[in-house]
């Protein structure tokens, strides 16, 4: 009679038994991942903008700028205000753009647009400014509406380090 009462059978070897165990888990992980891979993608898409249908915030369609006429950013200030010229991407409408001006002796903040700047449009505008001295830098931050709510796009902003005078 054998002592471990397998009557005469052989149990599986410890190396067999962790090669099992090993593709058991390669095998789990895969059902896993490609269960979530769904999930990650279509939150990916919401965050960016890239679904079709999904909301996204917009920001990654702005493409807007300061026109330049011979490399020359169409912008100047007089002693109260800053003159600029704004043109608009094909992608999505403007609600405003943020200005902050930095100059020798403060920082000023204005919204510039009068109206919404339309896909493909351009604009001349100018904004008041007092207190803050000399102006040396002009940054612009782009707003748009995402369904009811504004988003300001910061990594959109275009700045200007060069003022001019008019």
């Amino acid at each position: 009679m054998n002592v471990l009462g397998l009557n005469g059978k052989r149990a599986i070897s410890p190396l067999m038994a962790t090669v099992l165990l090993v593709a058991f888990s390669i095998a789990l992980g895969a059902v896993v991942m490609s269960w979530g891979q769904g999930y990650v993608e279509t939150k990916s898409e919401f965050t960016t903008g890239a679904g079709a249908n999904e909301l996204g915030t917009g920001c990654d369609k702005i493409m807007f700028d300061i026109i330049s006429v011979k490399n020359v950013p169409q912008v100047c200030y007089t002693p109260d205000e800053i003159n600029l010229f704004i043109e608009n991407g094909i992608a999505i409408e403007l609600t405003n753009i943020q200005a902050r001006i930095v100059g020798s002796d403060g920082v000023a903040q204005a919204e510039i647009l009068k109206q919404p700047l339309k896909p493909v449009d351009a604009v001349k505008t100018s904004f008041g400014y007092s207190g803050i001295g000399t102006p040396s830098q002009l940054k612009l931050i782009p707003k748009i509406t995402a369904g009811s709510t504004e988003i300001f796009c910061a990594d959109k902003a275009v700045v200007i380090d060069e003022l001019r005078e008019c």
